[in-house]
């Protein structure tokens, strides 16, 4: 009924498939595929499928629970429009910090995306969803991947990059030693705040200015290299008080197995299937042949010489000449 499989690291796949009731008015079968990856960041990302059912007239959420408790807002299944009698549900969950629940997806754990009528929530959480789950499907073993680059992050999308045109901007996440791309243009500040409180309150006194006004005649661009965990406070002071505000904060995770040399480039570039073989490759050892060689020895010369000793015994015993022939051994027909 279940079937598990690991794509890599921090991957994982379940696929369930529920047969249809023996009777009954909403007798039907269905089959609910769900993928999760954990990131390099420490973002758990989460899809899940569901096709051979009509649900059009029920509300269902997705939502991930660990002991219980759901972890995020409810996540709308909704129907696929390329595809009848299918619905999706997906999203992501920033672990930034909750280094228990992130070492709890590497095991057995306890977490599990469950479908929910109505808001979903669980436990009489938000949306009313307090009843038992259509569906509870236990996440796989995920752990993070040791193939870490460095990488150069873009702040802000299209041709607006860092100015006001882009707020508000999603929160990003990244690992020690990643680099942030600030493209700006006139009208346009960017300060580095040590504290969040004097990031929500817009207090640039004790902010670092990374960009001096003087220096923003047309466009430019620089770059912050994150060299630490935890969060980093980014914003622009003309706009820091206005409505949409151009602000961003970046969780930043560890890099404890980032990858800098080449050959670990070379190895980081592999499929799956090859990563797996190397892994197997290097968790092999040759067996010892000398002893079943010896004993190959052993016992084949003394079979050699057996034969030797019962081939000579049957010489001696042999007669010398055929019965009716006095002169030869031979009778010639």
């Amino acid at each position: 009924m279940e079937l598990t499989s690991a794509l890599s690291p921090g991957a994982g796949v379940v696929s369930v498939s529920v047969p249809a009731p023996d009777s009954g008015p909403q007798a039907e079968s269905w089959t609910e595929t769900a993928a999760f990856l954990l990131d390099r960041a420490n973002v758990l990302h989460f899809s899940m499928v569901i096709t051979g059912v009509n649900w059009t007239d029920r509300n269902l959420s997705a939502v991930l629970h660990t002991d219980g408790q759901p972890l995020h807002a409810p996540v709308h299944l909704a129907p696929l429009t390329a595809r009848t009698n299918t619905y999706v549900a997906k999203g992501h969950l920033p672990l930034y910090g909750q280094t228990d629940l992130i070492m709890s997806l590497s095991g057995p754990g306890l977490s599990q995306l469950q479908v929910m009528e109505g808001g979903g929530g669980g436990g009489g959480g938000q949306g009313g969803g307090g009843g038992d789950p259509l569906i509870s499907q236990t996440l796989p073993p995920l752990t993070r991947g040791k193939c870490l680059h460095s990488k150069i992050q873009v702040v802000g999308s299209g041709k607006s990059y860092w100015s006001p045109e882009s707020a508000p901007l999603d929160s990003l996440y990244a690992v020690v030693s990643d680099h942030l791309k600030f493209v700006y243009d006139n009208n346009t500040s960017l300060y580095l705040f040590d504290s969040q409180e004097d990031w929500e309150s817009c207090q640039f006194h004790r902010a670092q200015q990374l960009v001096p006004l003087d220096e923003v005649k047309g466009q430019g661009f620089f770059f912050k290299t994150l060299n630490r965990t935890g969060p980093f406070y980014f914003a622009d002071s003309f706009s820091c008080n206005s409505s949409q505000p151009l602000r961003l904060v970046v969780y930043v995770a560890d890099g404890v197995h980032l990858v800098k040399d080449q050959a670990h480039d070379e190895w980081c570039r592999r499929s799956v299937y090859q990563a797996w073989i190397h892994q197997q490759l290097e968790g092999w050892s040759e067996p010892a042949v000398s002893g079943p060689i010896l004993i190959g020895l052993v016992v084949g010369l003394t079979t050699a010489g057996v034969f030797l000793a019962w081939h000579s015994i049957q010489a001696k015993k042999a007669p010398l000449s055929f019965p009716g022939s006095a002169d030869n051994a031979f009778v010639r027909f």
